[in-house]
């Protein structure tokens, strides 16, 4: 029975949300920008709560046990600054799965990790078998996510379109 946070809720987010719910948490929490076009996505990928970075703190506060944190926090921002706000939602020996890659060098709180003993855990691809499992039993469905498709001659406003904040996912086929 595990609080978890999602910060982020591109694809990454999305998808971490939908593997998360399976495991049926005690709390799910996906944490974004409070203008973001994809809240509703959220909320259908199993969300009990889509929060701005300022209301994860006070929903860590109101709705883990004893206000101190979530017991996993999936870093999915993109943003060099989402490890800083995962450092501060994890609680105590919590969890922080990095799903981000920045491309530059990052830096958080090194000492609220420690003081908290806190784990960071990169996480990148795989195992595939068992993510094609949940696929094919659709216990994670993914359909919804694609949200533009389009022909292989039409791969240059495919590529335009992905960069549209409403996106989730755009599906390119031969």
């Amino acid at each position: 029975n595990a609080n978890v946070a999602v910060i982020g809720i591109g694809t990454i987010g999305l998808l971490s949300l939908r593997l998360i719910k399976t495991f049926n948490p005690r709390l799910l929490v996906a944490v974004t920008h409070p203008d973001s076009p994809k809240i509703d996505y959220a909320k259908r990928s199993g969300a009990d709560y889509v929060v701005s970075f300022n209301e994860a703190l006070e929903i860590m506060r109101s709705e883990t046990p004893e206000g101190i944190g979530f017991d996993y926090v999936v870093e999915a921002t993109g943003s060099p600054k989402g490890i800083d706000l995962a450092v501060e939602l994890v609680r105590p020996r919590g969890v922080i799965a990095a799903k981000s890659t920045h491309g530059a060098p990052v830096s958080f709180n090194y000492t609220m990790l420690v003081v908290k003993e806190a784990k960071i855990v990169g996480s990148r691809c795989g195992p595939f078998e068992k993510a094609i499992k949940l696929l094919r039993t659709k216990q994670v469905k993914v359909s919804d996510l694609v949200t533009s498709t389009y022909g292989l001659d039409e791969g240059v406003e495919a590529f335009i379109k992905s960069f549209d904040r409403k996106e989730v996912k755009v599906h390119i086929t031969p």
